[in-house]
């Protein structure tokens, strides 16, 4: 668990604000809410009150949690209190209760899309709750109830994807900046469209920063999409131009199987245009008089062009089975490491036969292919390798027939809680921290 000191801070910072009468929600929000916390993650407590707080009420809470004020900051909905714990920062997001209430309305009711509104509703419903639960239960409910009126707004929002028609062009030349804007944007806007897809709120103002964390969360995608999106700004332009264009009409295809009632057609045709290439047509070859042209010499970098070299990656595929509020877990012979049971693909299989085949030669039981659903990819350094090398679990549920048990290189096959986080490996922590704030893992 990275920082438990983390969980513990934040606790002491939310018991500060609850102190105060006027305070009638406190939630610890942020990656330290959803459990998903790193060693560069500072920490949100988000608090709502009855009545604008006054500054000598928003300094108490800050001193009662033992912390310096760094600064009283303020716009139309918001207060922050920056603080600090010696050089560790550490704030507050404070509103209105009213405002919650104002959000779920424009949000919910009305299906605008408000960015700023569905962060705090996003928030809302990944927090850890430590005062005002049953009005935390509350809002929770409705915000639960996102409405197909807001999917449709939000395809409206983020198409078309802009850019795209100079896509081809700006990787031809090697105009790595913009071809780099594009390729950001491209992404903001397909995960944007994603979100709809999958009723989920925006998370964060640009829905970048912790991007793979939020596909992990997406039950509808394309396929291995964090890898690809990673890869766009790894492989050669012309190749990333062609991988843009691919998810966009993916992404698409899957906007009409799950908001059917939503016209991709001229979306799809305004995606499909490219920058024309003018060279003189036939009939003019020979006209132009180009006896007085200045001989230019070509636009050319001075450089060579080099690419970061990929870190190693192990990919591999797992499956997720849970019961009871526990996960099935897999030790090998001579390890004391727990991980979910799965394995490696072998040449030319697709996710779903090696989950098929792996899973039958490890626990003796027959998965049920046509009931395999992608349940989220997840990466962490790989557990036992050197430093740099990553693995990337591809995780699946799925029907199945038999009884588990341990076989060939399985020891051991156990039903394992969240409280048995620190035996498992690290790609698998990142599972349990995401099925535990999902109320799936006890």
């Amino acid at each position: 668990m990275h920082g438990q000191w983390r969980r513990n801070l934040a606790q002491t910072i939310a018991r500060a604000y609850s102190a105060d009468p006027n305070a009638e929600v406190v939630m610890i929000a942020g990656s330290v809410g959803r459990g998903t916390d790193d060693q560069f993650s500072d920490i949100e407590v988000d608090v709502y009150y009855a009545r604008p707080p006054t500054p000598e009420e928003r300094a108490a809470s800050v001193e009662r949690s033992g912390a310096t004020l760094a600064a009283l900051d303020q716009d139309a909905d918001e207060w922050e209190e920056q603080m600090l714990f010696g050089h560790f920062r550490a704030s507050s997001s404070t509103f209105l209760t009213a405002t919650m209430e104002r959000y779920l309305h424009e949000v919910v009711e009305r299906a605008e899309p408000a960015p700023l509104a569905q962060v705090r509703l996003s928030s809302l419903l990944n927090a850890q709750p430590v005062k005002g639960h049953d009005q935390i239960e509350a809002w929770r409910a409705r915000a639960r109830s996102y409405p197909d009126a807001l999917a449709q707004a939000m395809l409206h929002e983020y198409l078309p994807i802009p850019g795209l028609a100079d896509i081809e062009a700006a990787a031809a030349r090697g105009d790595l900046l913009y071809l780099n804007r594009i390729l950001t944007d491209a992404a903001r806007q397909i995960l944007g469209l994603l979100l709809a897809v999958n009723r989920t709120y925006v998370p964060t103002p640009d829905h970048i920063k912790r991007a793979d964390e939020i596909i992990a969360g997406l039950r509808h995608q394309p396929r291995h999409l964090a890898v690809r999106l990673a890869n766009l700004f790894q492989v050669e332009p012309t190749a990333a131009a062609s991988a843009v264009r691919e998810l966009t009409d993916e992404v698409l295809t899957l906007v009409d199987d799950y908001v059917p009632d939503f016209d991709t057609s001229p979306f799809r045709a305004q995606a499909g245009t490219t920058r024309h290439r003018w060279d003189p047509p036939p009939d003019l070859v020979g006209q132009l008089d180009d006896t007085h042209e200045e001989q230019r010499p070509a636009i050319r970098p001075p450089y060579e062009l080099v690419r970061p070299v990929q870190p190693d990656v192990i990919d591999k595929i797992a499956w997720i089975h849970l019961a009871a509020g526990r996960i099935l877990s897999t030790r090998s012979h001579d390890k004391d490491t727990y991980y979910l049971p799965g394995g490696k693909r072998e040449p030319g299989e697709t996710d779903v036969q090696t989950l098929v085949r792996e899973i039958d030669e490890e626990l003796g039981v027959t998965l049920n292919a046509a009931t395999a659903r992608h349940f989220g990819t997840f990466e962490a350094q790989a557990h036992g390798h050197r430093a740099g090398v990553r693995v990337r679990m591809t995780c699946y549920t799925a029907d199945y027939a038999g009884t588990p048990a341990p076989s060939n290189e399985i020891a051991e096959v156990a039903w394992l809680s969240y409280s048995d986080r620190d035996r498992v490996a690290p790609v698998d922590q990142l599972i349990f921290d995401h099925l535990h704030h999902s109320a799936c893992l006890a």
